[in-house]
């Protein structure tokens, strides 16, 4: 249980980190909107950005805190509860949005990245 606990810590302060590069990530779109030339499909960028900052945010508060209230509420495992129980279904269901909503951010980023590369 400690290292679940020491897991859950580190995941934390790395979605922490993650907020905090996507702040930066939109401060510097917008800098080099006001002072220098303006990229190319500024409002699609930051679109974009955006995006994936309300991905993140919505999996690492909303969801992540769904899950861990579940997680005290259980006791154990979820794995080792029946296969039909509602509380295991409810973790599941949590665990797949969480995992396709931390999707966003990383295509968001691949796009952006091409997009750089390209210009």
């Amino acid at each position: 249980m400690l290292a679940g606990a020491l897991f859950g810590e580190m995941l934390r302060r790395f979605t922490l980190v993650g907020y905090a590069a996507g702040a930066i990530m939109l401060l510097s779109l917008v800098a080099r909107r006001i002072l220098g030339p303006r990229p190319r499909h500024f409002g699609f960028r930051a679109g974009i950005v955006t995006l994936m900052l309300g991905a993140s945010a919505y999996a690492g508060i909303v969801v992540a805190s769904r899950i861990d209230a579940l997680q005290h509420e259980i006791g154990v495992a979820p794995s080792s509860l029946p296969a039909g129980d509602p509380r295991r279904v409810e973790f599941g269901t949590l665990h797949g949005l969480s995992t396709a909503l931390q999707l966003v951010p990383l295509l968001g980023g691949l796009a952006l990245l091409f997009w750089e590369i390209k210009e």
